[in-house]
């Protein structure tokens, strides 16, 4: 596709996947809190406070309830919002405005993750940017060279998420290698589930904002024959 101009609709290559993959996730993160919180109910009410102790102290009733520090970490919803702003970049500035700072706002989004996430993973700054910078660019050059591939168009989605989540399982193996931990049989199939489904979401929020650009796209063309047939036939 050649070089075209920004139109307002393009943005919907960014908003659709970030919202599409808000929300799937967001319902699915909410569904499994609230298993969460109605499975602990059910055991307030069998078991009373004793619930979740074992062994009672004497006078333990009357200490005061000690707070469990909660370590901030990188959700799935968060990295997958992050991959879906990657993914809308791509098609926004790779493909459909081929803009020559298409690759500077892709390292400048990488270096970004890395500077917030970085104190999380509990990995250098150095060590955790080359993986995100690997993978930003491997996911920016699938959604340039396949998804928008017209030969590709009927199995862009199922094409495009398995490969991006076998990208996504070896970013994670190599994360294990600089943290040290082991990677086992079951990090590669459960990294590599969770990271289709992600993608899956995240490309059908890029096909829906595609559909809806093309759409108008041909909406622009249309009339064009048509006010050219009512100027010829007033002119008979």
């Amino acid at each position: 596709m050649t070089q075209s101009s920004f139109r307002p609709e393009l943005l919907l290559l960014l908003l659709f996947p970030l919202l599409v993959t808000y929300l799937a996730l967001g319902l699915f993160d909410n569904k499994e809190q609230a298993q969460t919180q109605t499975m602990d109910s059910h055991m307030q009410a069998t078991f009373g406070d004793s619930a979740y102790s074992l062994v009672r102290i004497a006078g333990g009733e009357d200490a005061p309830p000690v707070s469990k520090p909660q370590r901030k970490t990188i959700g799935n919803l968060e990295f997958s919002l992050a991959l879906a702003l990657i993914i809308g970049l791509a098609g926004l500035l790779g493909h459909y405005l081929r803009s020559r700072w298409f690759w500077y706002v892709i390292i400048t989004v990488a270096l970004i993750f890395t500077v917030l996430g970085s104190s999380y993973v509990g990995i250098k700054l150095t060590a955790f940017f080359l993986p995100n910078l690997i993978l930003a660019a491997v996911l920016a050059l699938i959604i340039t060279k396949l998804f928008y591939n017209g030969s590709l168009i009927r199995i862009r989605m199922v094409l495009c998420s398995i490969l991006g989540a076998i990208v996504i399982t070896l970013y994670y193996r190599l994360l294990y290698i600089f943290t040290g931990q082991e990677f086992t049989a079951e990090d590669w199939q459960s990294r590599f589930v969770v990271a289709l489904i992600n993608l899956i979401f995240i490309t059908f929020g890029m096909s829906l904002a595609d559909l809806v650009i093309t759409g108008l796209a041909r909406k622009r063309v249309q009339p064009l024959p048509m006010a050219e047939d009512e100027d010829e036939d007033a002119e008979r």
